[in-house]
């Protein structure tokens, strides 16, 4: 495949994957602390694809291990936080 398509199907599925997590924020009707997740995700996504050129590939180990690290904290913490603020229906 190559790394410039590797990268191309890593974009797409990110892009996909957000879509995904929108969805479902919507779905269970909380736009709150995990609204605020998937920005930060989002973010932290654009930043890992900026890392990672083509023609340098040196940046990969930092991009893919290190920031879906970051990643998968922020993500659980901002889900975790909106679960703890929640306020209980009548």
């Amino acid at each position: 495949m190559g790394v410039p398509k590797a990268l191309i199907v890593a974009r797409t599925l990110h892009i996909l994957m957000l879509g995904l997590l929108i969805a479902l924020v919507v779905y269970l009707d909380s736009a709150s602390w995990r609204l605020v997740g998937v920005v930060v995700v989002a973010a932290l996504l654009a930043y890992e694809h900026s890392l990672v050129a083509s023609d340098d590939t040196q940046q990969i180990k930092c991009g893919i291990f290190t920031m879906n690290g970051v990643i998968a904290v922020v993500f659980f913490v901002c889900w975790r936080l909106n679960l703890l603020m929640r306020v209980p229906r009548p």
